[in-house]
């Protein structure tokens, strides 16, 4: 064999040992949420968006990998956990101030706040939710935070453009919604404890005093 095959073979390894590590992070901010009472919405699934088109190779491999879970006395709120791995489509930065680039894959999490109770009940069992699901992991790149060190952001999705272009109209209250997002690199997140204390007790603490 030679290099440049053993090479792509290396290169294959690579990223099936990352899909793994990033199916155990995932599997264990499930298992984290749940002792709170939150279940998965998206039951087994944990990417959308991609293409098997000959002319759309870039949407081959999945850009995220996410989870969104709800819980029944907090009927007005989705939480979520995802990974972003790249901006394949090299959008335009999504800051208001135009950031530059994505510079590192990042474990983002947050949770969107409908405020009125009667109306997130009837939205989030639409199931036009879950055609776009991908598209609203990617909050936290409107926030001004360019270091990625977990603080958690106050977001107004009506003011943000790509979740309006890519919202359909029939999921118009989703703009109307509150977000707060954190974000950390991923390479930061080693083990449980991390996930917990960095990611998944700030935000129910800030849920619970907002």
């Amino acid at each position: 064999m030679n290099e440049e095959g053993k090479n792509i073979l290396t290169l294959m390894t690579q990223i099936r040992t990352l899909c793994k590590g990033i199916s155990a992070l995932l599997q264990t901010a499930d298992s984290l949420v749940e002792k709170d009472g939150w279940s998965t919405i998206t039951k087994n699934t944990a990417t959308s968006g991609n293409s098997y088109h000959i002319d759309f190779p870039e949407y081959w491999v999945p850009e995220l990998y996410y989870r969104y879970y709800q819980h029944e006395n907090y009927t007005n709120i989705l939480l979520y956990v995802a990974v972003i791995l790249d901006n394949r489509n090299n959008e335009s930065v999504y800051t208001p101030e135009g950031k530059g680039k994505f510079e590192e894959p990042i474990l983002t999490a947050g949770y969107f706040n409908h405020g009125n109770e009667t109306e997130a009940k009837s939205f989030w069992k639409n199931v036009s939710f879950l055609d776009n699901k991908g598209n609203y992991c990617k909050g936290h790149f409107f926030s001004d935070d360019s270091s990625y060190d977990g603080k958690i952001w106050d977001l107004t999705l009506e003011n943000m453009e790509c979740f309006i272009k890519k919202t359909e109209s029939r999921d118009e209250g989703l703009v109307k919604c509150k977000l707060k997002s954190l974000a950390l690199p991923l390479i930061d997140i080693k083990d449980t404890p991390k996930i917990e204390e960095s990611v998944i007790k700030p935000l129910f603490t800030n849920m619970k005093n907002p």
